[in-house]
């Protein structure tokens, strides 16, 4: 008797022992509430999600169908339909590092690493490294780094590129770029409020910014308000400008005419 006593003893030591040491290190979660570790606790290792599962953040290896974090986290995360963190207004906090993969969408409040989605990237906030798409990026803060896809848009600043490509549209929009648009489509278009560097647009759509120091190269059309740098397309327009216009017909309205053709400069 006393030897079943200490054995179930024993048992139970070993199953409160294992279960601490596990506990926050393996998370397999059905759906929400269902699942090892509570969604107000963190995750630092590994979670299965086969469904739907939800911790406060996960740092490690994070696969399954949805998998959703209310503060962020850090390593690898894979997700059939999405990756998805909810939004946190504090500073700082809400932050992924690392690489996101999703077959759907990928969407976090801040992001420094590698984003990738057959849909949709989306940061809320700030982001700093490449998001690779095949539908659309998104950063409603500014964007250092890499963004290509279809269609690319960040708020406020790109240190960086934009890379877009469509085999019919394709879209880079941009607050203020301190790098260079690229994008290629049959309707392709760069936009941005000031560039400082290049927009390249081989498409109908062109390429058109409010100010530019540097270069717009297009196929049809470049539009600047003010320029300070060389314009090379079929129809090249600037207000206030400084520099070359190489194209069929330049506009000028603050010029000596209004309308060149082929070369026209003025320093």
């Amino acid at each position: 008797m006393s030897k079943l006593f200490y054995g179930l003893i024993l048992g139970w030591g070993l199953t409160v022992a294992v279960e601490s040491t596990l506990a926050g290190v393996v998370q397999v979660a059905f759906f929400d509430p269902l699942q090892l570790v509570s969604a107000e606790d963190p995750v630092s290792g590994v979670r299965l999600d086969l469904f739907y599962g939800r911790n406060e953040r996960v740092d490690g290896l994070d696969l399954g169908l949805l998998n959703r974090t209310k503060n962020g986290g850090s390593g690898l995360a894979i997700g059939l339909v999405g990756n998805w963190g909810d939004e946190v207004p504090e500073p700082e906090s809400g932050v992924y590092d690392g690489v996101q993969c999703a077959g759907g969408f990928n969407g976090v409040d801040r992001f420094r690493g590698v984003q990738v989605a057959v849909g949709l990237n989306w940061v809320r906030d700030e982001g700093a490294g490449l998001q690779l798409a095949l539908f659309a990026n998104g950063v409603n803060g500014s964007m250092t780094g890499l963004q290509v896809a279809e269609v690319n848009y960040v708020k406020h600043r790109v240190r960086g590129a934009q890379l877009g490509a469509g085999l019919v549209t394709a879209l880079n929009w941009a607050g203020d770029v301190r790098g260079a648009q690229i994008n290629v489509g049959i309707l392709a278009m760069n936009y941005a409020g000031s560039v400082h560097g290049v927009q390249l647009n081989i498409g109908l759509g062109g390429n058109h910014a409010r100010d530019v120091v540097g270069a717009q190269v297009g196929v049809t059309l470049n539009t600047a308000r003010t320029l300070r740098g060389f314009q090379l397309g079929l129809i090249n327009y600037a207000g206030d400008f400084r520099g070359v216009q190489v194209g069929l017909l330049n506009l000028n309205p603050e010029g000596f005419w209004p309308a060149y053709p082929l070369v026209h400069a003025r320093f």
